[in-house]
């Protein structure tokens, strides 16, 4: 099973780190972003297309990617002459969600973890630029993406704490036709990140998810 894993913004891929021992069952690639991409990137198109030559095949049972690299995945899929059987988005949102949806981390896992998270943004921020943050924060619209291509979608969200939450679909601003393209299921106790917050609970859903191939 060959699976590409791609990180978020101003992620490397020690993010994956409290998965490893499991992820060792597939074939994994861990791909992250060159700065020399991202110093010049304003969107998320700029990042696809510095990442694909550095692609180590050109065909993948699965995609895995972790906020923007779920875009990145999906253009990649669409686009690309890269063939994918599933694309698996974690924590990817393809327009503004509601305000349910914006913590990175719970109260608890911030205190356990957030000056970790927090430091690996902070070194990663300055080869960044703004104008990509801003794309991926206001006013943006990727369902595009997800109608461009024929492989099966899935996507894995945090539950905020709050399982079973009435709201949490719609908290996700997506049309129907958009939502019913994508099998969604949630990671309980976790925010934007549950790799790092509740990695066995994501791993048991990637699991899940690709069992289905």
């Amino acid at each position: 099973m060959n699976v590409l894993l791609l990180n978020g913004m101003k992620a490397t891929s020690q993010i994956w780190n409290r998965m490893e021992s499991r992820l060792v069952q597939w074939n994994v690639e861990y791909r992250e972003y060159p700065h020399s991409v991202t110093e010049s990137a304003s969107n998320v198109a700029a990042i696809t297309a510095g990442i694909y030559p550095t692609l180590e095949r050109r065909a993948y049972d699965v995609l895995i990617g972790h906020s923007m690299g779920g875009l990145v995945a999906l253009e990649l899929a669409a686009f690309y002459p890269v063939n994918v059987r599933k694309v698996i988005l974690v924590e990817s949102f393809l327009k503004p969600s509601t305000p349910f949806y914006q913590n990175l981390m719970t109260p608890l896992h911030m205190e356990q973890y957030g000056e970790e998270v927090l430091q690996m943004i902070r070194d990663e921020a300055p080869y960044y630029l703004p104008t990509l943050a801003d794309s991926l924060q206001n006013q943006f619209d990727y369902t595009h993406l997800l109608k461009s291509l024929e492989s099966e979608v899935g996507a894995i969200y945090g539950d905020r704490g709050h399982r079973n939450h009435p709201c949490r679909i719609d908290a996700l601003n997506l049309e129907p036709d958009v939502l019913q393209r994508m099998n969604i299921v949630f990671v309980e106790d976790a925010c934007h990140m549950p790799m790092v917050e509740n990695p066995d609970g994501l791993m048991d859903e990637l699991v899940e998810m690709i069992r289905s191939l």
